[in-house]
Protein backbone atom coordinates (compact mmCIF):
# COMPACT_ATOMS: atom_id res chain seq x y z
CA UNK A 1 0.00 0.00 0.00
CA UNK A 2 2.71 2.10 0.31
CA UNK A 3 4.64 1.38 -2.63
CA UNK A 4 1.18 2.38 -4.07
CA UNK A 5 0.78 5.95 -2.64
CA UNK A 6 3.85 6.53 -3.09
CA UNK A 7 3.60 6.01 -7.04
CA UNK A 8 0.04 8.14 -6.93
CA UNK A 9 1.92 10.49 -5.24
CA UNK A 10 5.16 10.92 -7.76
CA UNK A 11 2.14 10.89 -10.86
CA UNK A 12 0.54 13.98 -9.46
CA UNK A 13 4.47 15.86 -9.06
CA UNK A 14 4.18 15.93 -4.69
CA UNK A 15 7.13 13.41 -4.89
CA UNK A 16 10.53 12.79 -7.02
CA UNK A 17 12.44 10.01 -6.91
CA UNK A 18 15.37 10.07 -4.52
CA UNK A 19 18.61 7.47 -4.31
CA UNK A 20 18.13 4.23 -3.88
CA UNK A 21 17.52 3.58 -0.37
CA UNK A 22 16.21 7.13 0.59
CA UNK A 23 12.57 8.54 1.18
CA UNK A 24 11.39 10.39 -2.18
CA UNK A 25 10.84 13.78 -1.44
CA UNK A 26 7.99 16.75 -1.83
CA UNK A 27 8.45 18.68 -5.38
CA UNK A 28 4.72 20.74 -5.19
CA UNK A 29 4.32 23.12 -7.63
CA UNK A 30 4.75 26.46 -5.58
CA UNK A 31 3.90 29.08 -8.22
CA UNK A 32 1.45 29.41 -10.94
CA UNK A 33 3.03 32.43 -13.25
CA UNK A 34 1.44 33.24 -16.48
CA UNK A 35 0.31 29.73 -16.84
CA UNK A 36 3.73 27.89 -16.05
CA UNK A 37 3.68 25.68 -13.31
CA UNK A 38 7.68 26.09 -11.00
CA UNK A 39 7.70 23.00 -8.59
CA UNK A 40 9.80 23.75 -5.21
CA UNK A 41 12.97 22.51 -7.31
CA UNK A 42 12.83 25.14 -10.28
CA UNK A 43 12.26 27.57 -7.93
CA UNK A 44 15.59 26.23 -5.75
CA UNK A 45 17.66 25.77 -8.67
CA UNK A 46 16.84 29.39 -9.75
CA UNK A 47 17.66 30.97 -5.87
CA UNK A 48 20.86 28.85 -6.30
CA UNK A 49 21.95 30.27 -9.61
CA UNK A 50 21.53 33.85 -7.69
CA UNK A 51 25.41 35.37 -8.23
CA UNK A 52 24.64 37.97 -5.35
CA UNK A 53 25.11 36.13 -2.05
CA UNK A 54 23.90 37.86 0.09
CA UNK A 55 21.15 37.80 -1.65
CA UNK A 56 20.72 34.29 -2.50
CA UNK A 57 21.08 33.70 1.10
CA UNK A 58 17.90 35.59 2.08
CA UNK A 59 16.06 34.53 -0.95
CA UNK A 60 16.73 31.05 0.59
CA UNK A 61 15.96 31.68 4.21
CA UNK A 62 12.37 33.78 2.42
CA UNK A 63 10.49 31.37 0.28
CA UNK A 64 7.64 33.16 -0.30
CA UNK A 65 9.41 36.44 -0.91
CA UNK A 66 11.57 34.14 -3.40
CA UNK A 67 8.60 32.76 -4.85
CA UNK A 68 7.18 36.64 -5.59
CA UNK A 69 10.15 37.33 -6.86
CA UNK A 70 10.67 34.95 -9.14
CA UNK A 71 7.01 34.83 -10.00
CA UNK A 72 7.81 38.11 -11.41
CA UNK A 73 10.92 36.76 -13.61
CA UNK A 74 8.78 33.95 -14.74
CA UNK A 75 5.78 36.30 -16.14
CA UNK A 76 8.17 38.66 -17.90
CA UNK A 77 9.90 35.20 -19.41
CA UNK A 78 6.99 34.20 -20.52
CA UNK A 79 5.59 37.74 -22.28
CA UNK A 80 8.69 37.73 -24.13
CA UNK A 81 8.64 34.08 -25.53
CA UNK A 82 4.97 34.91 -27.08
CA UNK A 83 6.66 37.72 -28.79
CA UNK A 84 8.97 35.47 -29.86
CA UNK A 85 11.94 36.84 -28.24
CA UNK A 86 13.53 33.91 -27.62
CA UNK A 87 16.79 32.49 -29.36
CA UNK A 88 18.32 29.29 -29.73
CA UNK A 89 21.89 30.81 -27.74
CA UNK A 90 19.55 32.11 -25.15
CA UNK A 91 17.75 28.61 -24.69
CA UNK A 92 20.92 27.06 -23.56
CA UNK A 93 22.10 29.49 -20.76
CA UNK A 94 21.13 27.83 -17.35
CA UNK A 95 17.91 28.69 -16.15
CA UNK A 96 18.09 32.07 -14.33
CA UNK A 97 20.42 33.31 -17.00
CA UNK A 98 17.50 32.81 -19.47
CA UNK A 99 14.45 34.16 -17.92
CA UNK A 100 16.53 37.36 -17.24
CA UNK A 101 17.92 37.34 -20.60
CA UNK A 102 13.90 37.14 -21.79
CA UNK A 103 13.03 39.53 -19.54
CA UNK A 104 15.78 41.86 -20.33
CA UNK A 105 14.71 42.00 -23.96
CA UNK A 106 10.86 42.49 -22.84
CA UNK A 107 11.95 45.72 -21.16
CA UNK A 108 13.51 46.85 -24.28
CA UNK A 109 10.55 46.10 -26.42
CA UNK A 110 8.32 47.41 -24.00
CA UNK A 111 10.36 50.72 -23.57
CA UNK A 112 9.94 51.12 -27.57
CA UNK A 113 8.03 54.71 -28.76
CA UNK A 114 7.72 56.24 -25.05
CA UNK A 115 8.84 59.62 -25.91
CA UNK A 116 7.72 61.94 -23.19
CA UNK A 117 6.37 65.51 -24.81
CA UNK A 118 7.94 68.73 -24.15
CA UNK A 119 4.30 69.60 -22.68
CA UNK A 120 4.31 66.89 -20.72
CA UNK A 121 7.94 67.48 -19.58
CA UNK A 122 6.70 71.08 -18.53
CA UNK A 123 3.30 69.99 -17.18
CA UNK A 124 5.58 67.78 -14.86
CA UNK A 125 7.84 70.12 -13.76
CA UNK A 126 5.30 72.26 -12.43
CA UNK A 127 3.16 69.84 -10.29
CA UNK A 128 6.65 69.00 -8.78
CA UNK A 129 8.52 71.96 -7.89
CA UNK A 130 9.45 70.37 -4.43
CA UNK A 131 11.36 67.78 -6.49
CA UNK A 132 13.81 70.20 -8.47
CA UNK A 133 14.63 72.55 -4.78
CA UNK A 134 18.37 72.79 -5.16
CA UNK A 135 20.79 73.61 -2.43
CA UNK A 136 23.96 74.94 -2.63
CA UNK A 137 26.31 72.79 -0.56
CA UNK A 138 29.28 71.83 1.38
CA UNK A 139 30.62 69.13 2.89
CA UNK A 140 33.09 67.17 4.83
CA UNK A 141 33.31 63.20 4.79
CA UNK A 142 34.92 61.67 7.39
CA UNK A 143 35.87 57.43 6.24
CA UNK A 144 36.30 54.47 8.23
CA UNK A 145 37.49 50.89 6.69
CA UNK A 146 33.82 49.80 7.19
CA UNK A 147 32.37 52.25 4.69
CA UNK A 148 30.97 51.54 0.90
CA UNK A 149 34.11 52.62 -1.30
CA UNK A 150 36.41 53.11 2.20
CA UNK A 151 38.55 55.82 1.91
CA UNK A 152 40.64 55.50 5.30
CA UNK A 153 41.21 52.57 7.43
CA UNK A 154 40.11 53.89 10.12
CA UNK A 155 37.77 52.05 12.47
CA UNK A 156 34.15 53.31 12.98
CA UNK A 157 34.16 54.48 16.38
CA UNK A 158 37.48 56.29 15.15
CA UNK A 159 35.35 58.04 12.69
CA UNK A 160 32.31 59.33 14.60
CA UNK A 161 35.00 60.10 17.59
CA UNK A 162 36.90 62.57 14.40
CA UNK A 163 33.39 64.14 13.07
CA UNK A 164 32.37 64.93 16.76
CA UNK A 165 35.78 66.95 16.90
CA UNK A 166 35.48 68.32 13.90
CA UNK A 167 31.96 69.67 14.43
CA UNK A 168 33.47 71.10 17.64
CA UNK A 169 36.02 72.90 15.94
CA UNK A 170 33.54 74.99 13.70
CA UNK A 171 31.16 75.56 16.19
CA UNK A 172 33.74 77.19 18.01
CA UNK A 173 34.34 79.21 15.32
CA UNK A 174 36.78 77.31 12.41
CA UNK A 175 36.13 78.24 8.96
CA UNK A 176 34.19 75.23 6.89
CA UNK A 177 36.07 75.51 3.70
CA UNK A 178 39.22 75.18 6.16
CA UNK A 179 38.34 72.11 7.95
CA UNK A 180 37.13 70.37 4.57
CA UNK A 181 40.52 70.73 3.32
CA UNK A 182 42.22 69.89 6.29
CA UNK A 183 39.86 66.72 7.05
CA UNK A 184 37.80 65.08 4.38
CA UNK A 185 38.41 62.49 2.72
CA UNK A 186 36.09 63.30 -0.08
CA UNK A 187 38.89 63.78 -2.36
CA UNK A 188 37.00 65.32 -5.34
CA UNK A 189 35.52 68.23 -3.08
CA UNK A 190 38.33 68.24 -0.74
CA UNK A 191 40.53 70.74 -2.65
CA UNK A 192 37.44 72.81 -3.13
CA UNK A 193 37.08 72.91 0.55
CA UNK A 194 33.98 70.61 0.16
CA UNK A 195 32.08 72.76 -2.48
CA UNK A 196 29.50 70.35 -3.82
CA UNK A 197 27.88 73.46 -5.75
CA UNK A 198 23.38 73.47 -6.29
CA UNK A 199 22.00 69.27 -5.40
CA UNK A 200 19.00 68.05 -5.43
CA UNK A 201 16.75 65.42 -3.84
CA UNK A 202 17.78 63.01 -6.72
CA UNK A 203 21.44 63.61 -7.32
CA UNK A 204 22.14 62.44 -3.34
CA UNK A 205 20.72 59.70 -1.06
CA UNK A 206 18.44 60.84 1.05
CA UNK A 207 19.29 61.18 4.64
CA UNK A 208 21.70 63.46 3.10
CA UNK A 209 19.17 65.11 1.26
CA UNK A 210 16.87 65.49 4.79
CA UNK A 211 19.68 66.76 7.09
CA UNK A 212 20.91 69.36 4.11
CA UNK A 213 17.16 70.39 3.63
CA UNK A 214 16.23 70.68 7.28
CA UNK A 215 19.18 73.63 7.57
CA UNK A 216 18.93 77.37 6.72
CA UNK A 217 21.42 79.35 5.00
CA UNK A 218 24.51 79.15 6.47
CA UNK A 219 23.58 76.39 9.79
CA UNK A 220 26.00 73.12 9.50
CA UNK A 221 24.46 70.23 10.60
CA UNK A 222 25.38 67.94 13.40
CA UNK A 223 27.47 65.01 11.97
CA UNK A 224 25.40 61.79 10.56
CA UNK A 225 26.11 58.80 9.69
CA UNK A 226 25.87 57.76 5.84
CA UNK A 227 26.71 54.25 4.14
CA UNK A 228 29.76 56.31 2.56
CA UNK A 229 30.85 57.35 6.48
CA UNK A 230 30.29 60.42 8.73
CA UNK A 231 29.57 63.80 7.09
CA UNK A 232 28.98 67.39 7.86
CA UNK A 233 27.22 69.56 6.08
CA UNK A 234 26.93 73.39 5.26
CA UNK A 235 23.98 74.73 3.53
CA UNK A 236 24.24 77.48 1.20
CA UNK A 237 21.71 79.51 -1.02
CA UNK A 238 18.45 77.38 -2.07
CA UNK A 239 16.78 78.17 -5.59
CA UNK A 240 14.48 75.96 -7.74
CA UNK A 241 16.37 74.08 -10.56
CA UNK A 242 15.97 76.12 -13.90
CA UNK A 243 13.82 73.49 -16.45
CA UNK A 244 16.61 73.80 -19.03
CA UNK A 245 19.06 72.18 -16.03
CA UNK A 246 16.97 69.09 -15.84
CA UNK A 247 15.01 68.47 -18.63
CA UNK A 248 16.77 65.20 -19.08
CA UNK A 249 16.21 64.31 -15.93
CA UNK A 250 12.41 64.73 -16.31
CA UNK A 251 12.03 62.95 -19.52
CA UNK A 252 13.97 59.78 -17.93
CA UNK A 253 11.47 59.78 -15.14
CA UNK A 254 8.36 60.57 -17.43
CA UNK A 255 10.01 57.13 -19.29
CA UNK A 256 10.45 55.10 -16.52
CA UNK A 257 6.86 56.15 -14.98
CA UNK A 258 5.31 54.59 -18.56
CA UNK A 259 7.62 52.00 -18.88
CA UNK A 260 6.10 50.80 -14.85
CA UNK A 261 2.82 51.26 -16.27
CA UNK A 262 3.34 48.51 -19.39
CA UNK A 263 5.33 46.34 -17.19
CA UNK A 264 2.22 46.75 -13.93
CA UNK A 265 0.25 45.38 -17.06
CA UNK A 266 2.23 42.28 -18.14
CA UNK A 267 2.63 41.59 -14.77
CA UNK A 268 -1.54 41.59 -14.14
CA UNK A 269 -2.32 39.76 -17.02
CA UNK A 270 0.45 37.00 -15.56
CA UNK A 271 -2.14 36.18 -12.83
CA UNK A 272 0.98 35.36 -10.57
CA UNK A 273 -0.22 32.92 -7.95
CA UNK A 274 1.47 31.69 -5.30
CA UNK A 275 0.81 28.58 -3.34
CA UNK A 276 1.45 29.25 0.07
CA UNK A 277 0.77 25.95 1.41
CA UNK A 278 2.43 24.19 -0.73
CA UNK A 279 5.72 26.18 -0.41
CA UNK A 280 5.61 25.97 3.05
CA UNK A 281 5.37 22.24 3.34
CA UNK A 282 7.86 21.72 0.71
CA UNK A 283 10.37 24.06 2.83
CA UNK A 284 10.19 22.34 5.95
Amino acid sequence: MKAGLAAVLAAAGWLVPAARGAPPRRDPVVLISAGRRVRWSELQAAIRQVPDPPERVGLEREPLRAARWYGRLVALAQAARRLGLESPALARQPLLARDQGLAARLMRRLARGIRPSLARQHAYYRRHPSRFRQIRARYILISDRAALAPRSRRSRRAARRMARRIALALRRGERFAAAARRYSNDATTRSRGGELGFVSPGQVIPRFWRHLAALRQGEISPPFATRFGWNIVQAGAAREAPFATIAALIAGRLRQQALDRRVAAVLAAAHIRVQSAALERAGR
